[in-house]
C-alpha cells in the first residue's frame, strides 16, 4: 500500500542527501516526517528522536542509529545493512522489505516490531521479542537470535539455516514454513514446544545418518 504523507508538504523530503545536522534538525521542527529515495550520510546518526517517522526507499546502510527513538517509525524498501540499533526503541515500528544483513539489534525495546520480506542474515538480535507475530518471507540465515522469543509466531516462506537459537522460545510456534537447514540435532532440543513438518524431522535426523523410513 502507497504510504501515507505528512499533512503539511514540508514535511516529505525527497531525493535528498541528509547529514546528522540536517536530519536532526527535521526531526525538532517536524512532527512524523516522510523520507523518501534518500541518501542518509555519514555513519554515526545517535540518539535519533525519530518517532512515526516514515523511511521509504532509502539509502541507510553502515549507520550507527544506537539509543535512538524509533517508536511507531516505517522502513520501507530501505537498504539498512550493517547497522547499529543497539539501545534502540522499536515500539510498534515495521520494517517491510528491508535488506538488514549484519545488523545489530541488542538491548533494544521492540514490543510489537514487526518484519515483513526482510533480509536478516547474519543480524544480532538476541532476546528479541517475535511473540505471536506472523513472520513472512524472513531470511535470517546465519543470524544470531539467543534468548529470543518466539513463542505463537507462525513462519510463512521463512529461512532460518544455520541461524544461532541457544534458549529460545518456540512453544507453540508453527515451523513447518521456515527452512531450518542446517539444523544439529542439539540445537533442534532449542524447538522445544514447536511444529514442524515430517520432512524437516527428517532433515534434522538426517544430519546424525539417520533415515526415516
Amino acid at each position: 500500500s502507497t504510504p501515507k504523507p505528512s499533512s503539511a508538504a514540508s514535511d516529505v523530503y525527497k531525493r535528498q542527501e541528509i547529514d546528522y545536522s540536517k536530519l536532526s534538525e527535521i526531526l525538532a521542527e517536524t512532527e512524523e516526517p516522510a523520507f523518501f529515495k534518500c541518501f542518509f550520510n555519514g555513519t554515526a546518526l545517535r540518539s535519533l528522536k525519530a518517532e512515526n517517522a516514515v523511511f521509504n526507499d532509502c539509502k541507510m546502510s553502515n549507520i550507527d542509529f544506537s539509543y535512538s527513538d524509533f517508536n511507531g517509525a516505517v522502513f520501507r524498501n530501505c537498504d539498512l545493512n550493517n547497522c547499529n540499533f543497539n539501545g534502540c526503541r522499536l515500539f510498534d515500528a515495521k520494517f517491510e522489505n528491508c535488506k538488514l544483513s549484519g545488523s545489530d539489534f541488542s538491548d533494544t525495546s521492540n514490543l510489537n516490531c514487526e518484519f515483513e520480506q526482510c533480509q536478516l542474515c547474519y543480524c544480532f538480535m538476541p532476546c528479541f521479542n517475535f511473540k505471536k507475530l506472523t513472520l513472512r518471507e524472513l531470511n535470517f540465515n546465519g543470524a544470531e537470535l539467543n534468548d529470543c522469543d518466539f513463542r505463537d509466531t507462525i513462519w510463512e516462506d521463512c529461512s532460518m539455516r544455520e541461524a544461532v537459537i541457544r534458549q529460545c522460545r518456540f512453544k507453540g510456534a508453527d515451523l513447518r514454513g521456515c527452512d531450518l537447514g542446517g539444523l544439529t540435532f542439539s540445537e533442534a532440543a532449542n524447538l522445544k514446544g514447536a511444529y514442524i513438518s515430517k520432512a524437516q524431522a527428517s532433515d534434522i535426523l538426517a544430519a546424525l545418518d539417520i533415515t526415516v523410513l
